[in-house]
């Protein structure tokens, strides 16, 4: 089942991005289709990446690169408990981590861009109390303390899974967006992230 979602779910973002490129196993789950994921949705050029791929070492960086750009500066929570290594090695819970956080991004990015009315409309109706949450400490304003909230209360509702079938779009509001972000604009100049535990 998982397998399925994992491939089902990157094919959706190939597709909903624009990617010629589909995969038909989790072994095609590796940078050169991870890398382009991220740039494509979030308008950027990864910088630290080793093309083409030769070994596995180079494999971990890079999709360890794609980690620490949506830790640092895309999300700004910790994701520590995702690793290139564990991804590169077929590591089921890591890879899908990790797609479900590219896609609430995407999904998060896509309506920004419209502006999309719905969202103020929807958001001004409903309350959802944030569940408790060991990111409940994120700052709340920031896109990763949204998602994060979001994907526990999918989780609470028993919508764990199904990439395609996020809800982010519904329940989170406007913020700055991660290719506006101070941290895209400047170049790193001693720059300090906190984790979040």
């Amino acid at each position: 089942h998982i397998y399925l979602d994992i491939v089902r779910g990157t094919n959706y973002l190939l597709e909903s991005l624009g990617i010629e490129h589909r995969i038909r196993s989790i072994s095609e789950f590796v940078s050169p289709v991870l890398m382009p994921v991220y740039e494509k949705i979030c308008s950027c050029q990864l910088n630290d990446v080793r093309l083409p791929v030769h070994n596995l070492a180079d494999e971990i960086h890079n999709i360890q690169s794609v980690i620490n750009v949506l830790c640092f500066d895309t999300v700004e929570f910790d994701l520590s408990h995702i690793s290139g290594k564990q991804v590169a090695n077929g590591d089921l819970y890591a890879m899908e981590d990790l797609l479900e956080i590219l896609t609430d991004v995407y999904h998060w990015i896509k309506n920004d861009r419209q502006g999309n009315d719905e969202i103020a409309a929807y958001s001004g109706r409903t309350h959802i109390p944030p569940l408790n949450s060991d990111r409940s400490s994120v700052q709340a304003s920031s896109l990763g303390a949204q998602i994060a909230q979001l994907a526990d209360r999918r989780r609470a509702f028993g919508h764990d899974i199904v990439a395609p079938s996020s809800l982010v779009y519904t329940e989170i509001s406007p913020i700055v967006s991660p290719s506006n972000s101070p941290a895209r604009r400047h170049p790193k100049e001693n720059v300090e992230h906190d984790s979040v535990v």
